[in-house]
């Protein structure tokens, strides 16, 4: 696995199968911001060390009840990079899903 240049994982990923609606936007100047399929999140920031996407800051979402959507999109700390895909994983270190790079 290559180390991914800064510029390799700007722009907006979505998850691999869903959910609708759901994306992670890493924005060249720094930040975060995305959908999980049911809330917003944002206000944090990223940095890219060797080949993991890590965030920072204090994260700020809406929290609406969506009982048929799984919203581990907004649960991710960290992102590993994996040959052109994102790795999203959770604070306890656990793979979460799959971030594939928007064809838009």
């Amino acid at each position: 696995m290559s180390t991914p240049a800064r510029t390799d994982v700007v722009g907006r990923w979505l998850p691999e199968g869903g959910p609708p609606r759901a994306f992670l936007e890493l924005r060249d100047n720094g930040d975060l911001a995305g959908h999980d399929g049911c809330n917003r999140f944002g206000g944090q920031q990223w940095s890219l060390a060797g080949k993991e996407v890590v965030t920072s800051g204090a994260r700020v979402s809406t929290l609406m009840a969506c009982p048929d959507v799984d919203t581990w999109l907004g649960q991710a700390t960290t992102f590993v990079w994996d040959d052109g895909h994102l790795r999203a994983v959770g604070p306890d270190g656990t793979d979460l899903g799959v971030l594939l790079t928007d064809p838009d």
